[in-house]
């Protein structure tokens, strides 16, 4: 993979891409969602690529992804913190999300090993119902 390994992982995530996103992550791959679990269904640490991509087809079976943007990216090394601002729509309610969070990144080389959601709990409550 070349290019910027982030901008990978982000289209491929817009793409709703499986073979994409796991062609994006290191072997030993680990999504944390912080927040409640009662809160958002996927909340929690997800470890192994697997386990990542069945993550991922929780949250797009409960939203439709319509707009991410990286509004600010620190790098330190192997860590990337991104500030993004999205909007998402629940399936189950029709209602959207508008909201910011801070996504923070490892690296191994050009790929994704650990990838931390620290999003806006409260608006996804309010939008899942």
């Amino acid at each position: 993979m070349t290019g910027d390994p982030l901008a990978a992982w982000y289209a491929a995530l817009r793409a709703g891409d499986a073979a994409a996103l796991r062609a994006a992550m290191a072997a030993g791959a680990t999504v944390v969602w912080h927040g409640a679990p009662g809160v958002t269904p996927w909340a929690g640490t997800h470890e192994g690529p697997e386990a990542v991509l069945a993550f991922f087809a929780l949250v797009a079976s409960h939203l439709e992804i319509l707009e991410v943007r990286e509004r600010h990216r620190i790098t330190e090394g192997a860590r990337v913190a991104v500030q993004a601002e999205g909007r998402w729509r629940a399936r189950a309610t029709g209602r959207e999300v508008q909201a910011a969070m801070c996504n923070v990144f490892t690296l191994e080389g050009p790929k994704v090993a650990r990838f931390e959601v620290h999003p806006d709990t409260a608006a996804f409550r309010d939008a899942l119902g």
